[in-house]
């Protein structure tokens, strides 16, 4: 847990010298994880699940995936969280490290203890957040963090900064866009290992 925290606290100052294997790691925030569903329509009083996730991590045998991350997530629409964020979805043993969903002067940053890579689908969620939709309808905002910006860090405890594909919203389609250019190929297990295990032949 400290060595996550310190990357995502000094490295942030050395990134171009310490840039990991997630160049192109994207972050979202979904109500359906399996599919990219970034919008819910919800009447007052309604709970919804909402989703931080990430996914286009870099070749996992490389140290591809995730040991933590750090931003601010702005839920710019009416409610308040309906008891505490879980961040175990991400590892039984994750925690929030720093602040919390819509705490917009610390951020917040979520670090696990070991490696997480994603399962077939390539993604990887590190929090669900359970809000208590009141309106008026808005956007949740994936903002960088006051410390570090829009930090991850990777499974060689190296940091890569992240890209937004898409905020999310409640009530209302997502009006503000994503960052530009945030697209990537999400790596294929199976053919970046025999890859892998090609190249480690001829070293």
């Amino acid at each position: 847990m400290k060595r996550a925290l310190i990357a995502l606290m000094v490295l942030a100052l050395a990134a171009p010298a310490f840039a990991g294997v997630n160049p192109d790691v994207r972050a979202f925030v979904t109500m359906d994880p399996a599919g990219y569903v970034h919008t819910a329509m919800p009447a007052s009083g309604d709970i919804v699940n909402t989703y931080l996730c990430f996914d286009c991590l870099g070749d996992y045998g490389e140290g591809g995936g995730l040991t933590g991350v750090s931003l601010v997530l702005d839920f710019v629409c009416g409610g308040f969280t309906a008891g505490s964020a879980d961040v175990t979805i991400f590892h039984p043993s994750a925690q929030t490290v720093v602040g919390g969903p819509d705490d917009l002067n610390n951020g917040w940053v979520i670090a696990a203890p070991e490696c997480v890579v994603p399962d077939a689908s390539g993604i990887i969620c590190v929090a669900m957040i359970p809000w208590y939709y009141t309106g008026p309808a808005g956007d949740i905002l994936i903002l960088p963090s006051p410390a570090d910006g829009k930090a991850t860090v990777d499974c060689n405890n190296d940091l890569d900064f992240f890209c937004v594909l898409s905020h999310g919203a409640l009530g209302q389609d997502v009006v503000t866009p994503g960052d530009a250019d945030c697209l990537c190929e999400p790596p294929n297990p199976v053919e970046d290992s025999t890859w892998g295990a090609i190249k480690g032949l001829y070293r």
